[in-house]
Protein backbone atom coordinates (compact mmCIF):
# COMPACT_ATOMS: atom_id res chain seq x y z
CA UNK A 1 0.00 0.00 0.00
CA UNK A 2 1.41 3.20 -1.07
CA UNK A 3 2.56 5.71 2.34
CA UNK A 4 0.55 8.82 2.39
CA UNK A 5 3.12 11.50 2.53
CA UNK A 6 1.83 14.67 3.50
CA UNK A 7 3.93 17.77 1.88
CA UNK A 8 3.18 21.65 2.21
CA UNK A 9 6.16 23.72 1.35
CA UNK A 10 6.09 26.87 -0.30
CA UNK A 11 8.25 26.03 -2.91
CA UNK A 12 10.64 22.65 -3.55
CA UNK A 13 13.67 24.66 -2.36
CA UNK A 14 12.31 25.10 1.33
CA UNK A 15 12.81 21.19 1.74
CA UNK A 16 16.26 21.52 1.67
CA UNK A 17 16.17 24.18 4.83
CA UNK A 18 14.33 22.21 7.64
CA UNK A 19 14.51 24.84 10.36
CA UNK A 20 13.90 28.22 8.61
CA UNK A 21 14.31 31.44 10.83
CA UNK A 22 10.98 32.72 11.76
CA UNK A 23 8.09 34.14 14.05
CA UNK A 24 5.10 32.50 15.54
CA UNK A 25 2.07 34.47 17.09
CA UNK A 26 0.29 32.88 19.75
CA UNK A 27 -3.74 32.73 20.32
CA UNK A 28 -2.79 35.29 23.35
CA UNK A 29 -0.80 37.39 20.38
CA UNK A 30 2.48 36.89 22.24
CA UNK A 31 5.33 36.51 19.71
CA UNK A 32 8.10 34.21 19.74
CA UNK A 33 11.43 34.84 17.53
CA UNK A 34 12.98 31.58 16.63
CA UNK A 35 13.35 28.74 13.80
CA UNK A 36 10.09 27.25 12.41
CA UNK A 37 9.65 23.86 10.68
CA UNK A 38 6.97 24.21 8.26
CA UNK A 39 4.57 21.46 8.79
CA UNK A 40 2.30 20.04 6.64
CA UNK A 41 -1.36 21.53 6.38
CA UNK A 42 -2.28 18.31 8.69
CA UNK A 43 0.02 18.67 11.05
CA UNK A 44 -1.28 18.83 14.60
CA UNK A 45 2.42 20.38 15.77
CA UNK A 46 4.89 22.91 14.70
CA UNK A 47 8.47 22.17 15.38
CA UNK A 48 9.93 25.25 17.06
CA UNK A 49 13.49 26.34 17.76
CA UNK A 50 14.74 29.66 20.13
CA UNK A 51 18.03 28.87 18.27
CA UNK A 52 19.29 27.27 15.24
CA UNK A 53 20.38 23.94 16.85
CA UNK A 54 18.53 24.05 20.53
CA UNK A 55 16.15 22.01 21.37
CA UNK A 56 13.10 21.20 19.30
CA UNK A 57 9.65 22.87 21.20
CA UNK A 58 6.40 21.38 20.10
CA UNK A 59 3.70 23.88 19.71
CA UNK A 60 -0.04 22.67 19.52
CA UNK A 61 -1.60 23.84 16.38
CA UNK A 62 -4.94 24.64 19.01
CA UNK A 63 -2.18 27.05 20.35
CA UNK A 64 -1.19 28.76 17.63
CA UNK A 65 -2.76 31.88 15.37
CA UNK A 66 0.13 31.37 12.64
CA UNK A 67 3.44 32.38 11.88
CA UNK A 68 5.54 33.94 9.98
CA UNK A 69 8.98 33.22 7.17
CA UNK A 70 11.13 35.07 5.39
CA UNK A 71 11.77 33.16 1.86
CA UNK A 72 13.96 34.94 -1.41
CA UNK A 73 14.13 37.92 1.00
CA UNK A 74 9.83 38.38 0.95
CA UNK A 75 7.93 37.44 4.04
CA UNK A 76 5.54 34.54 3.66
CA UNK A 77 2.76 34.15 6.26
CA UNK A 78 0.76 31.28 7.49
CA UNK A 79 -2.15 30.85 9.36
CA UNK A 80 -4.47 28.44 11.67
CA UNK A 81 -7.95 28.03 10.88
CA UNK A 82 -11.13 25.94 10.82
CA UNK A 83 -11.81 24.92 6.88
CA UNK A 84 -14.71 23.84 5.34
CA UNK A 85 -16.32 21.84 2.15
CA UNK A 86 -19.63 22.46 0.85
CA UNK A 87 -21.72 19.37 0.68
CA UNK A 88 -20.58 16.54 -2.63
CA UNK A 89 -23.44 17.24 -5.19
CA UNK A 90 -25.27 20.16 -2.61
CA UNK A 91 -23.61 23.64 -2.66
CA UNK A 92 -26.35 24.10 -0.49
CA UNK A 93 -24.61 22.45 2.91
CA UNK A 94 -21.36 22.68 4.06
CA UNK A 95 -19.49 20.65 6.71
CA UNK A 96 -16.93 22.30 8.72
CA UNK A 97 -13.87 20.37 9.80
CA UNK A 98 -13.84 19.94 13.62
CA UNK A 99 -9.86 20.82 13.64
CA UNK A 100 -7.56 23.69 12.32
CA UNK A 101 -5.47 23.64 9.10
CA UNK A 102 -2.35 25.47 8.79
CA UNK A 103 -2.68 27.61 5.67
CA UNK A 104 -0.70 29.71 3.90
CA UNK A 105 -1.58 33.42 3.38
CA UNK A 106 -2.21 33.84 -0.47
CA UNK A 107 -3.86 37.57 -0.44
CA UNK A 108 -5.84 39.56 2.75
CA UNK A 109 -7.87 42.05 1.85
CA UNK A 110 -10.80 43.95 4.16
CA UNK A 111 -13.88 42.33 2.97
CA UNK A 112 -12.20 38.68 2.48
CA UNK A 113 -8.66 36.81 2.17
CA UNK A 114 -7.45 33.82 0.03
CA UNK A 115 -5.66 31.45 1.65
CA UNK A 116 -3.97 27.64 0.46
CA UNK A 117 -3.08 24.15 1.63
CA UNK A 118 -0.76 22.42 -0.79
CA UNK A 119 -0.07 18.68 -0.78
CA UNK A 120 2.21 16.74 -2.89
CA UNK A 121 0.36 13.77 -2.39
CA UNK A 122 -3.35 13.74 -1.08
CA UNK A 123 -6.20 11.77 -0.30
CA UNK A 124 -8.03 14.66 0.01
CA UNK A 125 -7.87 15.50 -4.11
CA UNK A 126 -11.30 16.29 -4.69
CA UNK A 127 -13.53 19.53 -4.65
CA UNK A 128 -15.21 18.33 -1.46
CA UNK A 129 -12.09 17.47 0.11
CA UNK A 130 -12.36 13.48 0.60
CA UNK A 131 -11.92 12.04 -3.38
CA UNK A 132 -9.06 10.11 -3.26
CA UNK A 133 -6.46 10.97 -6.17
CA UNK A 134 -2.93 10.18 -6.68
CA UNK A 135 -1.92 13.64 -7.74
CA UNK A 136 0.17 16.60 -6.58
CA UNK A 137 -2.27 19.78 -5.94
CA UNK A 138 -3.00 22.80 -4.14
CA UNK A 139 -5.92 23.43 -2.52
CA UNK A 140 -7.36 27.82 -2.21
CA UNK A 141 -10.07 28.71 0.42
CA UNK A 142 -11.88 31.87 0.77
CA UNK A 143 -12.62 33.36 4.40
CA UNK A 144 -14.93 36.31 4.43
CA UNK A 145 -15.40 39.15 6.90
CA UNK A 146 -16.68 37.55 10.26
CA UNK A 147 -16.61 33.90 8.88
CA UNK A 148 -15.52 31.49 11.57
CA UNK A 149 -13.70 29.28 8.40
CA UNK A 150 -12.25 29.54 5.40
CA UNK A 151 -14.83 27.80 2.64
CA UNK A 152 -13.23 25.62 0.07
CA UNK A 153 -12.89 27.88 -2.92
CA UNK A 154 -10.80 26.27 -5.71
CA UNK A 155 -7.82 23.25 -6.20
CA UNK A 156 -5.15 23.56 -9.40
CA UNK A 157 -2.93 20.94 -10.01
CA UNK A 158 1.15 21.28 -9.49
CA UNK A 159 1.90 24.32 -7.53
CA UNK A 160 2.15 27.57 -8.27
CA UNK A 161 -1.16 29.04 -8.65
CA UNK A 162 -1.53 31.50 -5.81
CA UNK A 163 -0.07 33.77 -7.04
CA UNK A 164 0.60 34.01 -10.76
CA UNK A 165 -0.26 31.01 -13.25
CA UNK A 166 -1.28 30.91 -16.57
CA UNK A 167 -5.57 30.31 -16.76
CA UNK A 168 -8.20 31.33 -18.77
CA UNK A 169 -11.67 32.32 -17.37
CA UNK A 170 -12.89 29.08 -17.37
CA UNK A 171 -16.70 27.60 -16.42
CA UNK A 172 -15.50 26.25 -13.46
CA UNK A 173 -13.98 29.57 -11.86
CA UNK A 174 -17.06 31.25 -12.97
CA UNK A 175 -19.20 28.43 -10.86
CA UNK A 176 -16.66 29.12 -7.47
CA UNK A 177 -16.62 33.26 -8.42
CA UNK A 178 -20.56 33.11 -8.48
CA UNK A 179 -21.33 30.60 -5.51
CA UNK A 180 -18.97 31.88 -3.33
CA UNK A 181 -19.73 36.19 -4.26
CA UNK A 182 -22.58 36.15 -6.42
CA UNK A 183 -25.14 37.38 -3.66
CA UNK A 184 -23.58 40.27 -2.08
CA UNK A 185 -20.99 40.94 -5.54
CA UNK A 186 -22.93 39.93 -8.75
CA UNK A 187 -20.95 40.63 -11.49
CA UNK A 188 -17.83 39.85 -10.05
CA UNK A 189 -16.63 37.19 -12.48
CA UNK A 190 -17.18 39.45 -15.24
CA UNK A 191 -14.44 42.10 -14.18
CA UNK A 192 -12.19 39.21 -14.14
CA UNK A 193 -9.51 39.62 -17.40
CA UNK A 194 -7.22 36.63 -18.67
CA UNK A 195 -4.83 39.09 -18.03
CA UNK A 196 -5.68 39.34 -14.26
CA UNK A 197 -5.05 36.05 -13.92
CA UNK A 198 -1.95 35.46 -15.52
CA UNK A 199 -0.77 38.71 -13.44
CA UNK A 200 -2.29 37.80 -10.49
CA UNK A 201 -3.44 34.37 -9.73
CA UNK A 202 -7.13 33.51 -8.14
CA UNK A 203 -5.74 36.40 -5.42
CA UNK A 204 -7.13 38.88 -7.81
CA UNK A 205 -10.41 37.45 -6.73
CA UNK A 206 -10.00 38.35 -3.49
CA UNK A 207 -8.71 42.34 -4.69
CA UNK A 208 -11.49 43.19 -7.53
CA UNK A 209 -13.87 41.88 -4.49
CA UNK A 210 -12.61 44.38 -2.21
CA UNK A 211 -11.91 47.50 -4.58
CA UNK A 212 -15.86 46.88 -6.28
CA UNK A 213 -17.92 44.91 -3.87
CA UNK A 214 -17.83 46.42 0.06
Amino acid sequence: MKKIIWLVLLLPSLALARFIEGTVTMNDLSVRKGFVEVPSYLDRKINFRSEPNGKTEKLSIDDVAGFEIIHRDKPVKFVTEYVAFFRLFNSSEIKVEKRKFWLEVIREGAGSSMYSAYSGWSPAAGPNGFANADVENEKFFIKKAGMAYALYFYMTLGRGAGHSFKIKRTKSIEKEVNLHFGTDCPGLFNRITTEDLAAEGLSVVIKLYDDHCR
